[in-house]
C-alpha cells in the first residue's frame, strides 16, 4: 500500500496548505529535516522489499505533533483507521515533500522547506520522474546539456537536453516541467507564446537517417504541439523573427534555409550556395535575415537567407598557426571560429577562435571592430644569466587562455560574454573593449549563455552538469543553481548494491547512495587534464565492484617532466583523489577481481594494479614495423577472470589463457587493410558461465562458443540497431543490445530472433550492466541511467502502450568535495590544485614552478624574485578561502623546506603564512612567523638588489594588508630609495629601476591611489600600452611590408572610420588593449608570421624641447614623427632596452609618433622611451 501510494498519491493539495499554516517559523527547519528522513526511509523500505518502521524517522516531537494535527482529518481515507495512524504522517509528508511535483503541470510550492538545509556542502537536487518508461523503475541524470534560454519575461530557464527540454523556476532553480519529444538546441518566440526545438541525428551529423528526430514547434499555454503541413529535418540552428510568426532554421544538410509560419504551418525553403570545405564541421549565427558562417578552413562569410546569396566575406581564410597538442608537442593548424553570434541589432559578430582569440567584427563594413581576447603573449622562455645561474624568467610558459566555445550578448549589445574551455566566463564591453570581470565557478568547459531579457543575470551552463546564475550588477555568483546535466558514460554498483559510481565524459565522479538518497560528486584529475586532449576521446573505465577509476592522464613527474608521456591513473572514487598513477600504462578493462587492467594495441597489455607489474600477450609473429600487423581494438575478460579474448581492426578474434600469454582457440580470418570485405571487431560479451561469447564488428553480432548453439543467426545491424555495447542476461538466455538511436533490443540466445524493446534513452547507450542480485538492468546513454525492472520486462512481452507511471521526484542531498571557486584571473594549473585543496599536487606544481623543472631540471636554473612575489600573492589569495587550513599550512611549509637557501621564496612564504595566521586570528602562530621574517630580513641590504627590491614590496604588501600602514611606507621609502641609487647608464639597472617602478604602479593602483600609480610609471619613461592606436595586419610575405606603404606613412592625423586593405580582410585604427603594463606593445597573434602592423601615439608636450626616443622593435622598424621619417632599422632580433638612440625635437603641444613594424617570425613587438638628452625622465610629458 505504501510503495503504491508513493508511485500514485491522490492527496488534495489544500493538505500541505493547512498543515504548514500551524507550523512556527522556529519549526521550519526541523520539519524540513523530517520530510528528507521520511523520504528516505520509505525509499530504502521500497527498495530493500521490507515495511517501512516509523522509528526511522527518528523527531518524536515532530511526528506527535504532526500525527495528532492530520490524524482526525476527513482528507485521508486511512487517517480514521487506529492501526495506521503512522500512514497518515508518512502521507503528509509525502506531500510535504512530493506532491508538488507529482506531474508536470503541478509545480513545487513547498520547496523552500528543503532550501532550508541547502548550503554549499549539502544541496539538494531533484530528480524528477516524470515521463518514465512503464518497465524503469527509476532514472538518473537528467540528459547532457546542448544549450539554454531565458523565457522572454525571465521568470523561466529553458535547458535543451540530449532527453529533452526542461523548464526551470529562475528564482529557486526548480524543475516546472519536461517535454520529453523535443531534441536539441532550444529557442523561445520573442512573444513568449512558442518553444521550438531544432531536432538531432544521433548517427550522421548531416541528418537524413532513420534517426532523426524533426524540428518541433509548440504551443507554451497548451503544451500542444503545432500542426505543421510539411515534415521538417533536424536543424544545424534556428531562430524566430522579431515578430514571432516565423520559425527560421539551416537544415543539418547545411544547404537549405527553412522559413516556418507558426500561424498557417506553410513552409517556404531557399536553397544556400555552395560551400567549399567539411560543411559539418561549420559553425553559425542566425538573425531574421542572415547567416554568418565559419567554415573549418577559417573563412568567415554572412549569406542572405531569404535568397541564399553570399552577402560579405569578414575573412578570408583562416592563418596558419601553432598549436600544441597531446600527441605531438606543436602542429599546423588553421584558424578558424569555433563560435559565432551576433549582436541583437545584427550590426556586429563576436567569433571565439581555435587560436583563442575573439574578435567583434562590424558587419556593416566587414572590418574586425575591436579583438577582445589575445592568446598569451611571451609563450616562450627567457632566460638570462645571473652569477653563473640561469634565470628563467617565464617559467608558467605553457599556460594559456582557454578557447572559446560560446558567445552571448547582451540584450542591449553592449556587454559580450564569452564560456571558454579554462572553465570560466569572461564579460567584455562590446563597444571599448573592456574585460569587465571573469567568472570562475564551473569545474569543467563553459559550454551555454544566457542573459536574462533585463541584461541584469547571466546564466552559465558547463559540461560539469551545473548552470550558474550570476548577478552582473554586483558581479557574483547568486544563490540559484540548477544540476543535473551531465554527460553520464558510465557506471558501475557497489557490491552490495547500495550504491551506484557514474562517470562522466569529462571525469567527473557521482557516488549515488541509492538507500539513504545521497549523492557525492567528485572532480578528478582527469577533469582538470581535459583542456590537454581538445578534440580526443579518453577510456574512463571503472572497476567492477565500483571502487576505482581508471583513465590517461599526462605524466608530471617534475624532475623528469615529459608532458607528451603517458600515465595511467587510478582514482578513488569516494574522494576523487588518485590512489596511484603508472607511468606507461595501458588500461581499458578490468578483471573481475579488479586487480588487473587490459588494454589492446600491438600486443595484448596487462597491468596488475596492486604491485605496478606490467606484461603482453603477443598475438602475432609479426615484426613490430610490419605494415599489415594486427591491431588490437578490443579485449574482454571472461567472467572468472582466466581468459581473455581479443579482436582486431581485420575481423580476427583470439582467446587467450590470461596467467601464461597461450592462445585457447581462435576465429575467423585477418583481413588485411583495403580489403573490402574488412570487418574491425568492436565488442564483446561473455555468458555468466564463460561457454558463449557475443562478437560485434561493424556489420553485426556473432555468438561463438558451444556446438549446441547452431541456431543462432548473425545479426545484421541497420541504422537503429548498431550499437557498441552488449551484455547477456543473468541466466543467459537473452543478449541485450544498447543501440545508437537509444533503443535497447532483446534478443533470443537461442535463435537470435527479437523478443522485444526497451525505449528510454534518446541517443547511443554508452553502457550496461546488472545489478549484483540480477533484480535490475542498468543502461547509461544521453546523459541518464535508466533503472529497468528485470522480472517485469523478463515475464511479459512489450505492451504497445507506454503511458507514463511515476510521477514523483527523486531528490539526492549533494555532498561535494569540490565547492565553486570565485577568481578575478584564469587559473593556472598549480592554481587549480589548490582551489580544490589537492595539497600534494598543488605542492608539486608550485615547486616546479619556482624551481623553473619544466625549462631543464638537469642545469642550475633559477627563477626571479619578482615572479616569487606574484606567485605567493595568487596563493595567498586561494588560500584566503581553504577548508582544510591544516593542508594548506603544511603545503607552504613544504614550499619552504624544498628551497631552504633561496631567501626570496623563504621570506615570501613566511610573509604569506603570517598574513594567513593573522586573517584567522592565531596570533600565536603570526608572532611565531614574525620573528623569522625579521630574522631572514636582517642581513637584507647583502642581498642583489633585485632581491632588495622586491621582498621590500613584499613586506609592504603585508603591513598594507594588515593595517600597519607606517611599516608600509618604511618599506615603501626604501624601494624608492634602491631606485635612486640604480645607475641608469648601466643596462641591468636600468631594467631593474623600470621594473620597480611598474612593480610601485600596480601596488598603488590595488590600493586606490592612481596618481602615486601614474607618476611611478612617467619614472620609466615608456609610451605605455594604452596611448597607442593600432592598425592591421598587413601582409610581409618574403619581407615585401618594409618597402610597401599600405597607407601613407607621413601622416599627422589618424582618420578612424577609414578602412585599408589588410591581409586578411578590411582593417581600421583601433585602441590598442593588453592585459598587463609593461611598456612592451605585443602586436598580432601568438605564432602568426610576416606580418606589418602600424601604431600611432600623441605626446603633449608643454614647449620645445630636445628629446631622445629609446626605440626597438621585432623585426625590422621605422619610426616617424610629425610626418617626417626620424628612424629605420633592419635588424631581426628580439627587442632590447634602448637599443636605438635617436635624438630628435618635439614641438610645443601635439606631437605624432607613427611606428611601422615588420614581422618575419616569433614575436611581433617594438618599445618606445622618451626621455631628455641624459637619459632621465619628463615629469610634464602627457600621453
Amino acid at each position: 500500500m505504501i510503495k503504491k501510494t508513493v508511485e500514485n498519491p491522490k492527496i488534495s493539495p489544500n493538505l500541505t496548505k493547512n498543515t504548514m499554516r500551524k507550523i512556527t517559523k522556529t519549526e521550519t527547519i526541523r520539519v524540513s529535516t523530517l520530510i528528507l528522513r521520511a523520504k528516505v526511509a520509505i525509499r530504502r523500505s521500497l527498495l530493500q522489499n521490507r515495511p517501512f518502521c516509523r522509528r526511522e524517522l527518528r523527531f518524536p516531537t515532530i511526528w506527535i505533533y504532526l500525527k495528532n494535527k492530520v490524524r482526525h482529518s476527513t482528507i485521508l481515507p486511512s487517517a480514521s483507521k487506529p492501526f495506521v495512524p503512522w500512514l497518515t504522517c508518512v502521507m503528509a509528508l509525502i506531500t510535504l515533500g512530493f506532491a508538488s511535483n507529482i506531474n508536470a503541470e503541478n509545480p513545487a510550492t513547498d520547496q523552500q522547506l528543503l532550501s532550508t538545509t541547502k548550503d554549499e556542502m549539502h544541496r539538494i537536487e531533484n530528480y524528477p520522474q516524470w515521463h518514465l518508461p512503464k518497465e524503469a523503475k527509476m532514472r538518473l541524470g537528467k540528459g547532457w546539456m546542448r544549450n539554454i534560454q531565458f523565457s522572454p519575461d525571465g521568470t523561466q530557464l529553458a535547458v535543451g537536453s540530449s532527453m529533452g527540454i526542461w523548464i526551470y523556476d529562475v528564482e529557486t532553480g526548480n524543475e516546472i516541467s519536461l517535454l520529453p519529444n523535443m531534441r536539441g538546441v532550444v529557442t523561445y518566440s520573442p512573444d513568449g507564446r512558442f518553444i521550438a526545438s531544432g531536432g538531432e541525428d544521433p548517427i550522421s551529423s548531416l541528418g537524413g537517417t532513420s534517426l532523426e528526430h524533426n524540428v518541433a514547434l509548440w504551443n507554451i499555454a497548451n503544451m500542444t504541439k503545432v500542426p505543421i503541413k510539411d515534415t521538417l529535418p533536424a536543424a544545424s540552428i534556428l531562430r524566430f523573427s522579431n515578430d514571432s510568426k516565423t520559425l527560421i532554421f539551416l537544415n543539418k544538410s547545411r544547404d537549405t534555409m527553412y522559413r516556418v509560419s507558426v500561424e498557417t504551418g506553410e513552409t517556404t525553403t531557399t536553397k544556400m550556395e555552395e560551400r567549399a570545405g567539411h560543411i559539418h564541421l561549420e559553425n553559425y549565427a542566425l538573425t531574421e535575415d542572415k547567416i554568418a558562417i565559419g567554415s573549418d578552413e577559417g573563412k568567415i562569410q554572412i549569406l542572405d537567407t531569404t535568397t541564399g546569396n553570399q552577402l560579405s566575406t569578414l575573412r578570408k581564410f583562416g592563418k596558419e598557426f601553432r598549436m600544441r597538442d597531446h600527441y605531438i608537442e606543436y602542429y599546423d593548424t588553421t584558424n578558424r571560429a569555433l563560435t559565432l553570434k551576433f549582436s541583437p541589432d545584427g550590426t556586429h559578430l563576436a567569433t571565439g577562435n581555435l587560436d583563442t582569440t575573439v574578435q567583434i567584427w562590424d558587419t556593416t563594413t566587414t572590418e574586425e571592430s575591436i579583438l577582445l581576447q589575445k592568446p598569451i603573449e611571451g609563450n616562450i622562455w627567457s632566460v638570462t644569466n645571473e652569477d653563473g645561474k640561469e634565470v628563467i624568467k617565464n617559467p608558467l610558459k605553457n599556460e594559456r587562455n582557454g578557447r572559446p566555445i560560446t558567445l552571448a550578448f547582451s540584450p542591449d549589445g553592449t556587454q559580450l560574454a564569452c564560456g571558454s574551455e579554462d572553465n570560466t566566463i569572461k564579460l567584455w564591453d562590446a563597444h571599448t573593449g573592456e574585460l569587465i570581470a571573469t567568472f570562475t565557478g564551473h569545474h569543467s568547459f563553459v559550454d551555454a549563455l544566457a542573459f536574462s531579457p533585463d541584461g541584469n543575470t547571466l546564466a552559465s551552463g558547463g559540461t560539469d552538469g551545473t548552470i550558474q546564475f550570476w548577478d552582473l550588477k554586483n558581479r557574483k555568483p547568486m544563490q540559484n543553481q540548477i544540476a543535473g546535466h551531465l554527460w553520464l558514460t558510465t557506471a558501475a554498483m557497489s557490491n552490495d548494491d547500495s550504491k551506484l559510481v557514474s562517470v562522466t565524459d569529462n571525469g567527473i565522479i557521482s557516488v549515488w547512495n541509492l538507500n539513504e538518497l545521497q549523492k557525492t560528486t567528485s572532480v578528478t584529475k582527469a577533469t582538470l587534464e581535459e583542456r590537454l586532449f581538445w578534440g580526443t576521446w579518453r577510456n574512463l573505465v571503472l572497476s567492477p565492484d565500483g571502487t576505482m577509476l581508471a583513465n590517461y592522464g599526462i605524466q608530471n613527474n617534475p624532475f623528469k617532466p615529459d608532458y607528451q608521456a603517458d600515465v595511467l591513473r587510478l582514482t578513488d572514487v569516494n574522494t576523487g583523489q588518485e590512489l596511484k598513477s603508472f607511468a606507461g600504462g595501458h588500461g581499458e578493462v578490468f578483471s573481475p577481481d579488479g586487480t588487473t587492467l587490459a588494454a589492446g594495441g600491438y600486443h595484448i597489455q596487462l597491468l596488475n594494479v596492486e604491485t605496478g607489474e606490467q606484461r603482453k600477450i603477443i598475438i602475432s609473429e609479426h615484426d613490430e614495423d610490419a605494415k599489415n600487423k594486427p591491431f588490437i581494438r578490443t579485449v574482454k575478460f571472461s567472467p572468472d577472470g582466466k581468459m581473455i579474448v581479443s579482436g582486431t581492426s581485420g575481423g580476427h578474434v583470439q582467446l587467450w589463457e590470461t596467467e601464461t600469454g597461450t592462445e585457447l582457440s581462435s576465429f575467423f580470418d585477418e583481413l588485411m587493410r583495403g580489403d573490402e570485405n574488412r570487418k574491425p571487431i568492436q565488442h564483446f560479451a561473455f555468458s555468466s558461465d564463460g561457454s558463449l561469447i557475443a562478437v560485434s564488428s561493424t556489420e553485426g553480432i556473432r555468438i561463438i562458443g558451444r556446438a549446441k548453439q547452431p541456431h543462432f543467426k548473425e545479426i545484421r545491424f541497420i541504422e537503429e540497431e548498431n550499437g557498441e555495447t552488449f551484455i547477456f542476461s543473468p541466466d543467459n538466455t537473452i543478449l541485450i543490445i544498447g543501440c545508437w538511436g537509444g533503443k535497447i533490443r532483446l534478443l533470443d540466445v537461442a535463435t537470435g530472433n527479437k523478443l522485444t524493446t526497451l525505449d528510454g534513452h534518446t541517443v547511443t547507450v554508452d553502457k550496461l550492466l546488472f545489478s549484483k542480485n540480477n533484480n535490475t538492468l542498468i543502461s547509461v546513454g544521453g546523459g541518464i541511467i535508466l533503472f529497468w525492472d528485470w522480472d517485469k520486462i523478463r515475464n511479459r512481452t512489450r505492451e504497445a502502450d507506454q503511458k507514463q507511471t511515476k510521477e514523483n521526484v527523486l531528490q539526492f542531498v549533494e555532498h561535494s568535495p569540490n565547492k565553486p571557486k570565485i577568481s578575478d584571473h584564469i587559473l593556472t594549473k598549480g592554481e587549480v590544485y589548490l582551489a580544490n585543496e589537492w595539497y600534494d599536487e598543488a605542492l608539486e606544481q608550485f615547486t616546479k614552478n619556482l624551481s623553473a623543472a619544466d625549462y631543464n631540471p638537469e642545469k642550475n636554473v633559477t627563477t626571479l624574485p619578482s615572479f616569487h612575489r606574484q606567485l605567493f600573492v595568487k596563493i595567498a589569495k586561494i588560500g584566503k578561502n581553504v577548508q582544510d587550513k591544516d593542508g594548506f599550512t603544511e603545503m607552504v611549509s613544504n614550499i619552504i623546506d624544498a628551497f631552504p637557501d633561496n631567501r626570496s621564496i623563504q621570506l615570501n612564504a613566511h610573509l604569506l603564512l603570517a598574513k594567513f595566521y593573522h586573517d584567522h586570528d592565531m596570533n600565536e602562530k603570526t608572532d611565531a612567523q614574525i620573528q623569522i621574517i625579521d630574522t631572514l630580513k636582517r642581513d637584507l641590504t647583502t642581498e642583489r638588489l633585485n632581491h632588495q627590491l622586491n621582498v621590500n614590496l613584499s613586506l609592504a604588501t603585508y603591513y598594507r594588508d594588515t593595517g600597519m600602514h607606517d611599516n608600509a611606507d618604511t618599506y615603501l621609502t626604501r624601494i624608492d630609495d634602491l631606485i635612486v641609487e640604480l645607475d641608469p647608464n648601466s643596462t641591468s639597472s636600468l631594467k631593474l629601476q623600470i621594473d620597480a617602478n611598474f612593480s610601485l604602479a600596480e601596488y598603488y593602483r590595488e590600493n586606490g591611489e592612481p596618481e602615486k600609480a601614474d607618476a611611478h610609471i612617467q619614472k620609466t619613461c615608456f609610451v605605455t600600452e594604452d596611448a597607442w592606436m593600432v592598425l592591421g595586419p598587413f601582409d610581409n610575405t618574403g619581407g615585401i611590408g618594409f618597402d610597401t606603404a599600405y597607407i601613407p606613412e607621413n601622416i599627422t592625423e589618424i582618420d578612424l572610420t577609414a578602412t585599408h586593405d589588410g591581409q586578411i580582410g578590411p582593417v581600421r585604427w583601433k585602441k590598442f588593449i593588453d592585459r598587463k603594463t609593461n611598456g612592451y606593445i605585443h602586436l598580432g597573434e601568438r605564432d602568426v608570421n610576416w606580418q606589418v602592423f602600424y601604431t600611432f601615439a600623441t605626446v603633449i608636450s608643454p614647449d620645445e624641447r630636445e628629446v631622445h626616443l629609446r626605440f626597438d622593435s621585432d623585426d625590422q622598424g621605422k619610426l616617424w614623427l610629425n610626418g617626417k621619417e626620424a628612424f629605420v632599422h633592419t635588424k631581426t632580433y628580439a627587442v632590447r632596452l634602448d637599443t636605438y638612440v635617436i635624438p630628435v625635437t618635439l614641438k610645443q603641444g601635439r606631437n605624432r609618433i607613427l611606428v611601422k613594424v615588420c614581422n618575419e617570425e616569433g614575436a611581433c613587438t617594438f618599445i618606445l622611451r622618451i626621455t631628455d638628452t641624459d637619459g632621465t625622465p619628463f615629469s610634464d610629458l602627457k600621453y
